[in-house]
């Protein structure tokens, strides 16, 4: 689950959905759709960013499409 593992770079759910100013319930969603929003996979680039956290865009798409 890719998701997962970025939302870990971040921390906790709570502190993920704090930088994408949302709830942790919504985070919450995208571990368990694995998938998060184009527009917030933005907002978690910036902040990451500013955050020195290793976080690419690459990061967002699962390697196994095969």
């Amino acid at each position: 689950m890719f998701t997962a593992k970025i939302i870990r770079k971040f921390g906790t759910q709570t502190d993920a959905a704090a930088v994408a100013g949302l709830g942790q319930s919504v985070v919450s969603k995208w571990i368990k759709a694995d998938q998060i929003p184009g527009k917030r996979q933005r907002i978690l680039l910036k902040a990451a960013k500013k955050q020195g956290i290793d976080l690419k865009a690459a990061d967002f798409f699962d390697d196994d499409l095969d």
